[in-house]
């Protein structure tokens, strides 16, 4: 049975290589709306009232946003917190006493 996909249109499933463009008049640029202003109570309680505001306040407290994405770097391994030398010293500091 060979699988085939749909699309919803117009109150009805049509196959997608039958269905028209969707916006097939539309042309032109598309503008993303800018956030709706929020109060941001992590850094200061200030109010944040667009995009370019929330970058500038992420950029001034070396901060990231956290989503979705994919991890950009390999997570790293995990420290190896035991310094080898140090427990010899000790343990021949011990050994004197």
């Amino acid at each position: 049975m060979a699988r085939e996909t749909y699309v919803y249109r117009d109150g009805q499933l049509i196959p997608k290589h039958l269905a028209p463009p969707r916006n097939s008049g539309a042309r032109g640029l598309q503008v993303i709306k800018d956030i709706e202003p929020y109060q941001n109570v992590a850094v200061d309680g200030k109010i944040i009232g667009g995009r370019r505001q929330h970058r500038d306040m992420l950029r001034a407290h070396k901060l990231i946003e956290v989503g979705d994405q994919a991890r950009t770097e390999p997570p790293r391994p995990p420290e190896n917190r035991v310094d080898r030398g140090l427990v010899e010293s000790i343990k021949r500091a011990m050994g004197k006493l």
